[in-house]
């Protein structure tokens, strides 16, 4: 390794604090600037942007485009009852069209060599869209604050596989947050079993659905993040079009299928009085695609985790007074234990970095 390799390795994020170059030092810098050859590819706007902005900023596209996404897909799937493959469909379609076209503009502006798509990619497309699917067609047997919530409790999987995997290692506040949204989950669906307001809500196959999406969603981040530790680091453009070319192929099939097995076409439900939310959903669902890949290839899956969770909660909020939701107090209870416990590891993280950091420099 020459010395111009050494200094670009150092001008990466995170790099050791110690002075002493061991093998174990040139093993991470090796690693890290496969990392930035990769970035290189996001384009020279984007990488001039500090963390500290682009942060943020990723956040508030996320709360913005999944708050636009929840509403118009209850809208769509749960009032309208349409089915859930359709809006799904457009989606796909619209953001691998997109994701496709933004590879090869890149791929031309810095002259590399253009690839299709990688068998890791695809590997992390095919896991999200078993997550994806299991979410989107629970709702035909749940309301949606009750799926915002069950997905408010990612970080529970995300855990779990994450120590199983041996991807993560957690403090003990970490643990005891997971608990405090397990027991949220638990209340919140007690009261459900108690009121019997809303049978709907009760469904056992909705929640069947519900913990097969939570699975997938754990197994994804760990996937995600064993690929970036090792080095393996896609752009963000890469691992959508991977993810949308998947889903294009699921969601086909899904069609196909129950055409063969009912003789109906479910994309002949689109119609003029429901095409401008079926584009507005492909159009909010494709940019917080973009958001979130971008937030995952500069940062990593836990912090995503953490945002996703904290936006359910207004999602939740907007849904149960827009859509006259019955709740009740210990409704109430539930849904603040998980909000509350995902505020408090917000705020443990964070104290912990700050001494992390304080460590180093004495």
């Amino acid at each position: 390794m020459t010395k111009r390799d050494l200094i670009r390795g150092n001008s990466t994020t995170n790099t050791s604090a110690s002075s002493d170059v061991s093998d174990k030092d040139l093993t991470s810098k090796a690693s890290k600037q496969c990392s930035n050859q990769s970035k290189e590819n996001e384009g020279k706007m984007l990488q001039s942007i500090p963390d500290s902005a682009l942060f943020p900023t990723c956040v508030l596209g996320i709360y913005t485009c999944y708050f636009a996404y929840g509403y118009l897909q209850e809208e769509i799937i749960a009032v309208s009852q349409i089915s859930a493959g359709v809006p799904l469909f457009m989606q796909y379609l619209t953001a691998l069209l997109i994701s496709l076209g933004v590879k090869i503009f890149l791929s031309s502006s810095n002259d590399t060599k253009f690839k299709l798509v990688r068998y890791k990619e695809l590997r992390i497309g095919f896991i999200n869209n078993c997550s994806m699917f299991g979410s989107n067609y629970a709702l035909k047997y749940v309301d949606y604050p009750t799926q915002a919530l069950f997905k408010s409790s990612k970080i529970l999987p995300v855990m779990g596989l994450g120590l199983i995997r041996r991807t993560y290692s957690y403090p003990l506040y970490k643990y005891i947050c997971a608990g405090v949204i397990t027991l949220g989950l638990v209340v919140f669906n007690i009261a459900k079993l108690g009121s019997k307001v809303n049978s709907m809500a009760i469904n056992t196959t909705g929640l069947l659905l519900l913990f097969f999406s939570l699975f997938f969603d754990g197994l994804v981040a760990t996937q995600t993040d064993k690929d970036k530790n090792k080095g393996e680091k896609s752009t963000p453009f890469d691992l959508m079009f991977a993810n949308n070319l998947c889903g294009i192929i699921s969601s086909s099939l899904v069609i196909l299928s129950t055409y063969f097995s009912t003789g109906e076409f479910i994309l002949n439900e689109i119609t003029f009085s429901n095409l401008d939310e079926l584009l507005l959903i492909a159009l909010a669902g494709t940019i917080g695609q973009i958001i979130i890949y971008i937030t995952i290839n500069r940062f990593d899956c836990f912090i995503l985790s953490i945002v996703n969770t904290s936006r359910k909660f207004f999602s939740i909020l907007f849904s149960i007074v827009y859509f006259s939701h019955p709740i009740s107090f210990l409704h109430w209870v539930g849904i603040t234990l998980v909000i509350g416990s995902i505020s408090a590891d917000v705020f443990l993280s964070h104290r912990e970095k700050k001494q992390r950091a304080l460590k180093k420099v004495k």
